[in-house]
């Protein structure tokens, strides 16, 4: 069962536990009572970078001390830096003990009254307190500064004192006070240059205030600035009209005070003369107005510098680079400028036609570009490019007032891929990294390596992005990586580029379970440079190699910043050809969408509410169908295993679950995870030694599997092989189950690494539980009794759902899955090399404040054909599911579905409408990018609406507790799969509007029979009289709308156009529309009234445990009325209404005559309606309907509405030539609605006469 703790919340909830405590002991301690003292505390000043640049915010500390989430960083996994500034107030004199604590691999500085008094600015790997002393006088003030350097969010401060009166840990904020800081000053020589005709260049020296006394005190640049202000305007800048001027862009921090600092202002007109003026602010806020400057522009000239036309090829280079060649350009002469003078190149490639109009998107070549020679120079520069592509390359001149100019001649160059025994420089691409074990991408690893270029030439640039294993630094370690070269080589010489990592980086070759060490990094920390290593004796060949980021010491500690290099090249001779891409296998959708559709839910769960899927996956624990938690129980191998009962919940029928399931149409699979109490080896393996790389490991689960599959798959398997707890009967073979999911998020990233799973160990695991190990698992008697393709052949295998929400590392994952299955599976052998038949992920959509994301925001769709693109290029036989997505409609979940108002579009979501829409939009999203399943999380909320923790108000139906009421979600997800049913998603279609989404769905003889229509946006965006053509020319077309409270949602035919178009209203609410189907449509709806009455009870034995199917069924009638049926086409119609009329009369309200019918001058009759004490009562107005009839012939009707919520007394008067004519009766009903041209009413009471 899926736990709150499946994200880092629970890690996060920890640490905000332990920073509570942290903050929460006493920091200064004193022999005066707080009132004594009026401070309010301590500053801080937080930085996104440990150099203290990219200031991010300020605020004030009621202690020396702090976490994380106290000062709040942009990026809690980076490092960042704190400085602390105030003033703190000595209660005694004397000398005080200062002690300071922080987490193992931060580092910080502590001054009081300018006096360094702890420094820890060098840090030591451990957490340690820290102390130092200095004299104080009591009653005196002294400025008190800790600058901090912080690893990442698991960084703290600790500050505590003491002195002689003066206890330790206990202190308070009162005696700490925020900083007396200084006005910068302001800047006095501010100078402006014209550049150009659009730039002026800004010369001024920095501010600051450093040195200067005030009440005895030295506040050492605390006046510095931390920003400015430089404005520009046509006319002098004055105080006055400050607020006006244009406002400049700067992105530079300001540099140290008395530092010449330099500025270019962009984006000016040519010829026109510019003030400037400036401020700077500090931390007492922003200082004067500078001195005044001005500068005029240069003239405008247009003219560009001319074009190159002889570029050309004038040789192919080593190690995947080409050499071009061109004559520098004639030069313009403009007198009093540069302009038209070329003074750069810009040379661009790309894999298609470069041209003027495609220009932009081409990329800049790396490497160094020379600078335009003079006229008539020949020049040079070597390309590095991708080997094995073939590339178009083209440039342009630029002059200094950036006229860039036309195009020049354009040249296709190939570059080839290293030859079979040619030693060069390895191909490395980001696609051929897996990333076993860790957070970050290890593609950063192998993706500069253009920008590298040829390290052993000594050609090339510096990399700068880096392998980032994030979390995974100090809870996952150690953090692996494969990259797979495409092809076997001959391994000559590695370069790695970085800081170095004294040996925690170790590079390993050969194969999954088979690795041998090639290389530890074993460069001491320092600064970034190449490091060489020639392995070219060793005489290694492989395809693979393993890169071992570890971050542990050998107590287990973490050791701070993780210690990996930036990029890895290599060099060597292929020995074999490279492996290609194979072309995807063309696709086709194989699951309609009425089976497509799926849920979460449990054996607890009504059926009747989980008819709203066409498949469940049902959460499954091992344990309860082998001893649950009794203390007797043995396990393997002598397991008794048990359904029918289980030993679970008060012994759960799950023959019966799943049969009634299979009955009704759907297809339930069990997910059969977590572990079991019997069996405590580390992941339930069989010994405690057990290598978790090795399927025969596993034997405990794939012998479970093997009997659930014996059991329910379709396959009879000999009595004698059944392992069955006494009470249940020997069967097998009951076809009630196909597919069968072994584990739940065996890779989540918040659980102690012995139990998560790497790929490896999983794929392990996988074999075992697919087919034994491809039936090589043997049990005591000599047969193959482990997984379920040794049970039933025809059972499907899902690989257990990935825990990685946001999809960012689940494609490595089935990768290293794919090439452990290549490396220790017969790909010629029973199933194959994969050890699965299903690729299952979980993704579930919010951004980066922690709230959920429509579909599209997320990108849903395309994110997941990066997998079905994967599969049909490499598994095309294998399905792709997503079992679990979902929202929260409680809006402080961090997947919740916000409310959504749009006043001018006459839009009010409410959080549940919102929930409804994305879970729609995801299914169709998750549809088109070619998933065969998906399953909403979850049938059923797992807390009250009040809670807002993540899944607590994910279900389409609320609580157990609160009676599992459908919300709109359910009745939205009904809907689209009855409206869908039969049908497969076929394409997208081009709407020629960003704010309107379409989609088509086929039959199986892949004709259009819908489409869904809506707007991808999430700001209430409506798109009114949208003209959507129909190319399949139909006869007919119907609109069905979602709508709360039905399975069938609305129907209305629709005008077709002349052309075949119709006019809808398009909302973020998807609508669909059926294309020849209205006669379809309503024999189907009318036999669907039909059947549903039929099923009901006769009226004689109806209960109050009736009344949803008798209210369902009135709803079916109410879709074929809509739908064009009339009431005499439902034949049974007449035992709904008695049903509805006994409902009412026992246990709704109660209709009473007043008196007799009055015939003298007019026919009267007057009646008493009440609800019924504890009835089961209608909500909003009823309608009382008084029917006149002359024998049994309808004459009159008089309908009077009112809600009925005490005794109300209402009298209908019929006038009529002859009131005393004696066949002149009156019957009185009382109705939920009524309109004499509309729906069918439901009957709230038992009706009377007046004859």
């Amino acid at each position: 069962m899926r736990m709150v703790s499946k994200t880092m919340l629970s890690f996060l909830a920890l640490w905000m536990v332990v920073f509570s405590f942290i903050g929460a002991s006493g920091q200064f301690a004193a022999s005066v009572t707080a009132a004594e003292h009026a401070g309010t505390g301590i500053e801080y000043e937080t930085y996104d970078h440990s150099d203290f640049k990219q200031f991010k915010k300020r605020g004030t500390l009621d202690k020396l001390g702090f976490s994380t989430w106290d000062v709040d960083p942009s990026n809690w996994d980076a490092p960042y830096a704190v400085r602390l500034i105030g003033q703190l107030e000595a209660l005694n004199t004397g000398t005080y003990t200062f002690h300071t604590q922080s987490g193992a691999n931060d580092k910080y500085r502590l001054w009081v009254n300018e006096e360094l008094v702890v420094d820890y600015w060098q840090g030591s790997g451990t957490q340690v307190w820290n102390q130092g002393t200095i004299d104080l006088v009591a009653d005196q003030k002294y400025d008190i500064r800790v600058e901090f350097k912080a690893v990442d969010r698991s960084s703290f401060l600790r500050g505590e004192w003491e002195s002689t009166g003066v206890t330790r840990g206990d202190s308070q904020k009162t005696q700490l006070y925020p900083a007396v800081r200084l006005l910068p000053g302001a800047v006095e020589d501010l100078a402006a240059t014209a550049v150009n005709s659009k730039e002026v260049k800004l010369t001024f020296t920095a501010p600051g205030d450093e040195g200067i006394e005030l009440e005895g005190r030295d506040y050492k640049g605390w006046g510095s600035a931390v920003s400015y202000d430089i404005r520009y305007s046509t006319s002098e800048i004055t105080s006055a009209n400050w607020a006006a001027a244009t406002k400049v862009a700067l992105t530079a921090q300001p540099l140290s005070a008395g530092t010449v600092e330099t500025a270019v202002v962009s984006g000016l007109s040519a010829e026109t003369t510019y003030h400037f003026a400036m401020k700077a602010t500090g931390s007492a806020g922003e200082g004067a107005l500078s001195n005044l400057t001005s500068a005029e522009t240069f003239v405008l000239n247009t003219q560009a510098p001319a074009a190159i036309t002889d570029l050309q090829e004038t040789a192919p280079g080593p190690n995947y680079t080409v050499d071009i060649g061109w004559t520098a350009p004639t030069s313009w002469v403009n007198p009093g400028s540069s302009a038209g003078t070329a003074t750069a190149y810009d040379i661009r490639y790309s894999s298609t036609q470069i041209t003027e109009a495609n220009w932009a998107q081409a990329s800049k070549v790396f490497g160094v570009v020379p600078a335009p020679a003079s006229a008539g120079t020949a020049q040079t520069m070597r390309v590095q490019l991708q080997g094995g592509e073939s590339y178009y390359i083209a440039m342009k001149t630029m002059d200094e007032e950036e006229n860039l100019s036309s195009l020049s001649n354009v040249i296709q160059v190939d570059v080839p891929l290293q030859q079979v025994g040619v030693s060069g420089k390895i191909l490395l691409t980001p696609d051929m990294t897996m990333n076993l074990y860790s957070e970050g991408s290890p593609a950063m690893m192998v993706d500069e390596q253009l920008l590298v270029g040829d390290p052993k030439a000594g050609v090339g640039g510096n990399p700068t992005t880096m392998w980032e294993t994030g979390y995974g630094q100090y809870y996952r370690n150690p953090n692996d990586a494969v990259i797979d070269l495409k092809a076997s080589y001959e391994l000559e010489d590695i370069y790695l580029y970085g800081k170095g990592s004294n040996g925690k980086n170790k590079i390993y070759y050969g194969s999954p379970n088979n690795w041998t060490l090639l290389k530890e990094y074993s460069k001491p920390v320092g600064s970034e440079s190449w490091t060489h290593y020639d392995v070219s004796a060793a005489n290694i060949q492989t395809r693979y190699l393993l890169v071992v980021n570890d971050n542990q010491s050998p107590t287990g500690a973490w050791v701070g910043e993780p210690r990996l290099f930036n990029e890895i090249v290599l060099y060597g001779k292929p020995l074999e050809a490279l492996e290609q891409e194979p072309a995807p296998t063309p696709y086709k959708a194989r699951e309609t969408m009425d089976q497509f559709i799926g849920i979460n839910a449990f054996i607890d769960d009504p059926l009747d509410l989980l008819l709203v899927a066409g498949n469940i996956r049902e959460y499954h624990n091992w344990y309860w169908d082998e001893g649950d938690w009794a203390e007797d129980y043995v396990g393997y191998p002598n397991s008794k295993n048990a359904w029918s009962p289980s030993y679970a919940g008060g012994g759960w029928d799950f023959d019966d679950y799943y049969k009634k399931l299979h009955q009704n149409g759907v297809t339930v699979f069990p997910v059969i995870q977590n572990e079991v109490p019997w069996n405590t080896n580390k992941k339930n393996m069989v010994a405690p030694n057990s290598n978790p790389e090795i399927p025969a490991s596993y034997a405990p689960y794939a012998d479970h599997l093997y009997q659930y599959a014996a059991r329910y798959g379709s396959t009879a398997v000999d009595a004698s092989k059944l392992k069955l707890a006494d009470s249940n009967q020997p069967l097998s073979g009951l076809g009630y189950i196909q597919y069968f999911e072994g584990g739940n998020e065996i890779d989540a990233p918040w659980e102690p690494r012995e139990k998560m799973y790497t790929p490896f160990e999983y794929a392990a695991r996988m074999s075992a539980a697919y087919d034994g190990h491809q039936g090589t698992m043997l049990d005591s008697n000599n047969e193959s009794t482990f997984g379920v393709k040794q049970a039933d052949p025809n059972a499907t295998f899902v690989m257990a759902g990935l825990a990685d929400a946001s999809l960012s590392y689940s494609l490595d994952y089935i990768k290293a899955v794919k090439l452990w299955g290549e490396q220790n599976r017969d790909a010629n052998g029973i199933n194959g090399s994969f050890p699965g038949d299903v690729i299952n992920l979980h993704v579930y959509t919010f951004n980066d404040e922690w709230k959920g994301l429509s579909p599209e925001a997320f990108g849903l769709k395309n994110k997941l054909k990066v997998f079905t693109d994967y599969r049909n290029r490499y598994l095309p036989d294998k399905e792709v599911w997503v079992s679990e997505f979902g929202y929260d409609v409680n809006p402080g979940s961090p997947i919740s579905a916000q409310p959504i108002v749009n006043t001018a579009n006459q839009v009010n979501y409410s959080s549940e409408e919102v929930q409804a829409q994305w879970l729609t939009r995801s299914y169709l999203e998750i549809a088109a990018a070619g998933v065969e399943r998906a399953q909403m999380y979850m049938i059923r909320d797992t807390d009250g609406i009040e809670t807002p923790g993540q899944f607590a108000t994910s279900g389409l139906v609320t609580s157990p507790a609160t009676g599992q009421v459908p919300r709109t979600s359910w009745y939205y997800t009904y809907t689209m799969k009855n409206t869908l049913e039969g049908l497969y998603f076929k394409e997208e279609a081009d709407s020629g509007n960003p704010n309107v989404r379409i989609y088509k769905f086929m039959d199986e003889n892949d004709d259009v029979k819908a489409y869904a229509v809506w707007s991808p946006t999430s700001n209430g965006t409506v798109v009114n009289n949208y003209t959507l053509a129909l190319s399949e020319n139909p006869d007919d077309a119907t609109l069905v709308e979602l709508v709360d409270k039905s399975q069938h949602g609305n129907l209305t035919p629709l005008n077709l156009t002349a052309n075949s178009q119709v006019t809808i209203k398009v909302s973020e609410r998807p609508v669909f529309i059926l294309l020849d189907s209205a006669e379809e449509m309503k024999q189907a709806h009318i036999l669907a009234a039909k059947d549903a009455i039929a099923a009901l009870p006769e009226p004689a034995s109806l209960t109050l445990a009736d009344k949803a199917a008798v209210v369902a069924a009135r709803g079916l009638v109410t879709i074929a009325i809509g739908a064009g049926a009339v009431h005499a086409d439902i034949t049974n119609l007449q035992k709904l209404l008695d049903c509805e009329a006994k409902l009412a009369a026992e246990y709704g309200y109660k209709i009473e005559k007043v008196g007799t019918l009055g015939r003298a001058t007019s026919l009267k009759a007057t009646v008493k309606v009440s609800p019924r004490p504890g009835g089961d009562l209608h909500d909003g107005a009823e309608v009382v309907v008084f029917e006149l009839l002359d024998g049994e012939t309808p004459v009159n009707i008089v309908a009077v509405e009112q809600d009925v919520t005490t005794e109300q007394t209402i009298t209908a008067y019929f006038n009529v030539p002859d009131p005393s004519k004696a066949s002149y009766k009156v019957k009185v009903f009382l109705f939920d609605q009524y309109d004499e041209v509309g729906q069918a009413p439901i009957n709230l009471a038992a009706s009377v006469q007046f004859d």
